[in-house]
């Protein structure tokens, strides 16, 4: 288990603060981009409600 436990801190280590940083920052814009341009939600939310009739 103490093995597991250092073998991930030292992935931490060497290769946590880039994927943080990358897995973060796009949900983080996406965020950020829909409460500064706030839609409708018909057009944030795909729904079958707004598809046209066929």
């Amino acid at each position: 288990m103490s093995g597991l436990l250092l073998f991930g801190g030292a992935l931490t280590d060497l290769f946590g603060w880039r994927w943080i940083f990358f897995s973060n920052l796009p949900p983080a814009l996406g965020a950020a981009w829909r409460r500064r341009w706030a839609l409708p939600a018909v057009f944030t939310t795909p729904s079958t409600a707004s598809l046209p009739a066929s």
